[in-house]
């Protein structure tokens, strides 16, 4: 009986762990199909974005080959670089399947044009290069049978070093990576009709030039006498509504102290968004960002500086110390020149009640510059509360709106002290022939609220 009842025991423990074996490989397999099949959802709902030209574009060489014909075009400097043969030991212990390398936070990974994960660490290696601070990142691809693409991005301070590791894409040791040095590296984005964005991303030596100069050489459409452009394009992504959405979500604005310390881009961040959109501010066709950077100097000053990094690769300061607790940022003709003027609207709640400012950046050319406000209609009652004197315009409250007959205007409001009565005020604020204007003011008597004395309390009980 015992002897049996071992035996019993014992077939039933390998039925057991047979079972338990079986489990795990159709839990895995399972995993696996599972995987290939969100691959292959977002392939197929990946758009064909730019398709004839990155076939001839990428008809040019093998990446040796076409490494070597940048090397003849100029003159390589290393200054600065991590020497290649250190970059190709990094990238060798680099993951070698999506899985894995989706779990990683060290990596910018991009699945069929979506990004996938180590979107804030892209984005801080963008920042750095606005703000010429060296630095580095690790962005990777995937091919059609899911081996990754990798490529090593560093910036010294003034130019750019890459390096792009195919061997796990049937390249051997000699033929697998590629070295490119550059001047720029752009970023360019282009609002699609569905609400969502283009991004193209490349490497080029030429300031000025623009992705879509490159597709038009090679689609044939470029003026006649036009070089090849030289460039090194590493992805294009599209960036839906429902990503935006997505990202914005995960952001709690209810966290006072992450909302006031917040640094990145103001169009992903649910109290800054809404005023901030991605968006073409200076009209180029490209379209450009507004970036929050939070710093805590060596005294401990905290201070909040804006900028607008726009699509061409230009940055410009919006504010050099952040007063609002919220702002707004819009493109706007005021000064009647029919460019590109940026109107900068921040709003702070304070024990008063709310307060805001406004500064006009109009289009100079290449550059903006700030188009100061006479005294005559600087109106708020606290003139000292900036620190840049005519530069910005103080109220209780300001509106950026198109009045009655088109022009972009300021709506205005405060309040005024006449002898021991307070007045509300409203005006509307424009530019005209060079010059600010006040027009349409109005003053209502404002309701004065008494606190309650203890003698009055007594009476109404």
């Amino acid at each position: 009986m015992n002897k049996l009842s071992k035996k019993s025991i014992r077939i039933g423990v390998g039925i057991l762990a047979i079972l338990i074996l079986m489990a795990g490989l159709l839990v895995f397999i399972g995993r696996k199909y599972s995987m290939r099949g969100e691959l292959e959802t977002l392939r197929i709902e990946t758009r064909e974005m730019n398709q004839d030209f990155s076939e001839e574009y990428q008809k040019k060489d093998t990446f040796s080959e076409y490494s070597e014909s940048i090397r003849q075009k100029k003159e390589i400097s290393r200054e600065g670089f991590i020497p290649v043969e250190e970059i190709k030991e990094k990238l060798k212990d680099l993951p070698d399947n999506f899985a894995e390398i989706t779990k990683r936070e060290d990596i910018f990974a991009i699945t069929y044009g979506t990004a996938r994960t180590g979107q804030e660490l892209w984005e801080q290696f963008l920042a750095d290069i606005r703000f010429g601070i060296s630095s580095q990142v690790i962005l990777t691809q995937f091919t059609v049978e899911e081996d990754p693409i990798y490529y090593f991005i560093e910036y010294n301070g003034d130019s750019f070093h890459i390096v792009v590791d195919s061997t796990r894409d049937g390249y051997d040791e000699d033929s697998g990576y590629a070295e490119g040095f550059w001047n720029y590296l752009k970023v360019e984005g282009y609002a699609q009709e569905d609400g969502s964005i283009t991004e193209y991303a490349f490497l080029c030596d030429s300031k000025d030039l623009t992705y879509r100069m490159v597709q038009d050489y090679y689609a044939g459409n470029a003026a006649s006498g036009v070089e090849e452009p030289s460039v090194w394009d590493f992805y294009i992504r599209n960036i839906s509504k429902q990503e935006y959405e997505e990202r914005i979500g995960e952001i709690n604005p209810d966290d006072h102290y992450a909302v006031k310390t917040y640094t990145g881009y103001a169009d992903i961040h649910p109290v800054y968004a809404s005023g901030n959109a991605y968006k073409d501010y200076d009209k180029d066709e490209i379209l450009d960002r507004i970036y929050r950077k939070y710093t805590v100097e060596e005294n401990g000053k905290e201070s909040v500086k804006v900028y607008c990094f726009f699509g061409s690769g230009n940055t410009m300061e919006l504010d050099d110390d952040l007063w609002g607790d919220v702002f707004a940022t819009q493109c706007l003709d005021f000064n009647e020149d029919q460019t590109r003027d940026i109107c900068f609207v921040q709003h702070l709640n304070t024990q008063d009640g709310l307060q805001s400012r406004v500064t006009i950046y109009v289009a100079s050319g290449d550059t903006y510059e700030i188009l100061p406000f006479s005294e005559d209609v600087y109106i708020s009652s606290m003139p000292q509360d900036t620190n840049r004197g005519l530069e910005q315009y103080s109220a209780s409250a300001i509106e950026v709106f198109q009045d009655r007959d088109g022009t972009n205007a300021l709506r205005c409001g405060g309040t005024i002290v006449h002898g021991q009565v307070t007045y509300q005020v409203r005006w509307t604020l424009y530019y005209h022939d060079g010059e600010w204007h006040i027009r349409d003011m109005k003053e209502t008597e404002a309701e004065v609220v008494q606190e309650e004395t203890d003698e009055d309390r007594m009476a109404n009980t």
